[in-house]
């Protein structure tokens, strides 16, 4: 009889690893990057760098991610991240060699979440992108 208790407690015990292990909430959030600027988009001649330099909790390192999008020409990125907190970055550069650029510190900790960057010309000449 207490071998019986002591394989169902066993069993319990793997059964709730599994489970707690296989939640997404918690541990990433889907981040949706809406990239804005005060300036028209010209064409589709437009390049987006987008990066992303997180501090999470739990992870040995920082995360990094680096995103090119060429022919750029929608205002959103929708991105799956580890939650924790986020440097952003942004930087496009148009078909007449324009540049325009944005950051933005965001805590990532809901299950969605929206973060915005607004671009100018000024902010490429700030020590973030230097």
């Amino acid at each position: 009889m207490k071998i019986d208790t002591l394989i169902i407690s066993f069993i319990a015990l793997i059964m709730s690893a599994v489970f707690s292990g296989c939640s997404k909430h918690g541990k990433v959030t889907n981040t949706n990057i809406v990239v804005r600027s005060a300036i028209a988009p010209s064409d589709s001649g437009q390049h987006l760098i987008l990066q992303g330099l997180g501090d999470i909790s739990g992870f040995d390192n920082q995360k990094f991610f680096t995103k090119t999008l060429n022919n750029f020409n929608s205002s959103s990125i929708s991105l799956e991240l580890p939650v924790g907190e986020w440097t952003f970055y942004a930087r496009v550069i148009n078909s007449l060699n324009e540049e325009y650029c944005g950051f933005s510190v965001q805590s990532l900790v809901n299950e969605n979440q929206t973060i915005s960057i607004e671009l100018n010309s000024l902010t490429c000449q700030s020590e973030n992108f230097s």
